[in-house]
């Protein structure tokens, strides 16, 4: 066994080949899982290219039987391990690369090493530990059973978090009463890098307590969306607004997995063209944001009224995950008839 930081466009290559030959005719595994692994291997956004970036493989012979990706993103005191997938019964090949990876956040000094991020919780959080005998959703992370005992095996702290969904979704009254400035308008792409910066600071600002949640660097949300943005309509993205400024958002999709083949390769082409013209009967609500001294407030319902309105369509509706430690954010779900649906860990593995 040996552990290789892998540097040559080829030896990336290979690391991709291995996630497809791992996951080759898995009818509950999709690629689209892949997009932002591809970004971070190929150093193809600037928040991979500022960051310090280790895909790392574990051979045996001269066969891949672990990788990951290390990501240590720029002024922040965390190394991430993210993107990781393992062969079966790989115990030892497993623990050799968490030994290497534990061996690099003490060599670059940072506070902990937290497994299961794919460097920013924006781009996929959480080992799966249930639900794994169905299909996985659009972005949403998927992993066989296995994954999780190497990393319970290793004694990490763990943090929870989970998915939510609604099979029997109601949508709730418009609120009755107007209230001055408050009003509601949709994502404009055609002002695509105005309207992403206001949602960057919207996300910024609701989610800078989120646990590891770090401000990102400029462009980053610029470039996360533009890589998807053909599969978008306006609506996806409602804004909420006080007298002309706005001050949150709901940001909702089809999930786009549902057409896809599992098991195969499909690419961002083809997730395009099979998207266009499937009639979509679920939706993923990737996230809800709302500055803190609105929150309650009649602007606050106004939108939820105005996502509620473009779900009504949809027959199913599942959440993206909200961590066990956001209170407010669970009970919110449960009142509204969501129920845990996946559950995840995130791994910890403190240096000093």
């Amino acid at each position: 066994m040996r552990v290789k930081v892998l540097s040559s466009k080829s030896e990336k290559k290979q690391f991709i080949k291995f996630i497809y030959g791992l996951h080759d005719n898995d009818p509950y595994y999709c690629d689209t899982v892949l997009f932002n692994c591809r970004d971070l291997l190929f150093n193809a956004v600037t928040f991979a290219k500022n960051a310090v970036t280790e895909p790392v493989a574990v051979y045996c012979g001269q066969s891949i039987a672990a990788v990951c990706i290390l990501i240590k993103p720029q002024n922040v005191p965390t190394l991430f391990m993210g993107c990781f997938e393992a062969q079966k019964n790989k115990k030892a090949e497993t623990d050799l690369l968490f030994d290497y990876a534990e061996k690099r956040a003490k060599e670059l000094g940072v506070k902990n090493l937290v497994m299961g991020i794919n460097g920013h919780v924006s781009l996929g959080t959480g080992i799966l530990q249930n639900c794994f005998n169905e299909e996985i959703s659009f972005d949403s992370l998927y992993h066989p059973s296995y994954y999780k005992d190497y990393f319970d095996l290793r004694g990490y702290i763990k943090h929870g978090l989970c998915t939510y969904s609604n099979n029997q979704f109601k949508i709730r009254a418009t609120p009755a009463r107007a209230a001055g400035g408050f009003s509601i308008r949709f994502f404009d792409f055609k002002n695509y890098e105005r309207d992403i910066s206001i949602f960057e600071r919207l996300t910024n600002d609701a989610l800078k307590d989120t646990l590891f949640y770090f401000e990102p660097q400029e462009k980053f949300f610029y470039e996360l969306f533009k890589s998807f943005k053909l599969l978008l309509k306006n609506e996806n993205i409602i804004f909420a607004q006080k007298d002309g400024i706005e001050i949150g958002y709901a940001f909702w999709h089809p999930d786009f997995n549902k057409p896809l083949c599992f098991g195969k390769k499909n690419g961002a082409f083809k997730t395009w063209a099979k998207n266009r013209t499937f009639k979509h009967s679920k939706a993923k609500i990737n996230a809800v944001a709302m500055q803190k001294n609105y929150r309650g407030s009649y602007g606050a319902a106004l939108l939820a009224s105005a996502l509620d309105k473009e779900l009504e369509k949809f027959s199913e509706i599942e959440t993206t995950f909200v961590w066990d430690n956001n209170v407010k954010s669970v009970n919110l779900n449960l009142r509204n008839g969501f129920k845990v649906k996946r559950r995840y860990t995130v791994y910890e593995y403190i240096t000093e």
